[in-house]
C-alpha cells in the first residue's frame, strides 16, 4: 500500500531525472532506479528528524547536506 501511494512522488521524480538525463545533467541509468534510491535516503533522513534519532545539531544543516549528497549522486561527471 505504501508503495502504491508512494508511486506518483516516484513518478515525479522519475520523470525529472529522465529531462536531466536527455539533457546530459544527470548521469545516463535507469531514471527510476535512480528515484527510488533518492526517494529511500531523503524518507531515511525524514524518520531520523521525525523520531528524534538525528543530533539535534544535524537537522538544521541536514537538508542542505542531503541535497548535496542526492545531486553529486546523480550528476553526470564533468570532464576537465
Amino acid at each position: 500500500e505504501l508503495r502504491f501511494a508512494l508511486e506518483p512522488l516516484t513518478v515525479l521524480l522519475a520523470d525529472h531525472l529522465a529531462a536531466g538525463i536527455a539533457s546530459g545533467v544527470v548521469r545516463p541509468t535507469d531514471p527510476r532506479r535512480l528515484a527510488v534510491l533518492v526517494l529511500n535516503l531523503v524518507f531515511a533522513q525524514i524518520h531520523a528528524v521525525v523520531l528524534g534519532t538525528a543530533e539535534e545539531r544535524d537537522v538544521e544543516s541536514s537538508g542542505a547536506e542531503l541535497w548535496e549528497f542526492c545531486w553529486r549522486a546523480v550528476k553526470k561527471e564533468s570532464n576537465p
